[in-house]
């Protein structure tokens, strides 16, 4: 298990987790957007790539030349996992469960 502070991203100043030594995919599946988090064991680190910008989910295979997503799913050296905040309750509908979004 690699764990580690995330830098930049949606989870600057968060921990997490990979279960693979290149990293972690977060996905947020509902808005069809993902998040690179490459693993720095140097700095025992997660650096989140493309300037800490989303990218869109791929409906298929590869949404263009050159494109890994896919292929990063399915190959041993990248983990993926559900954005902390899929999944979370409102806040703002009353009902006192916040569902732990990420801030």
């Amino acid at each position: 298990m690699y764990e580690g502070t995330c830098l930049n991203g949606p989870l600057a100043g968060h921990m997490l987790a990979s279960r693979k030594p290149a990293g972690a995919l977060v996905m947020d599946m509902p808005a069809r957007l993902v998040w690179w988090y490459a693993w720095q064991p140097d700095d025992g680190v997660f650096v989140a790539l493309d300037d800490g910008n989303p990218r869109p989910l791929a409906e298929g295979p590869a949404d263009g030349p050159g494109d890994s997503r896919y292929r990063a799913i399915v190959e041993p050296y990248w983990d993926v996992v559900a954005a902390p905040w899929v999944g979370a309750d409102d806040p703002d509908d009353g009902d006192g469960d916040d569902g732990g979004e990420v801030a």
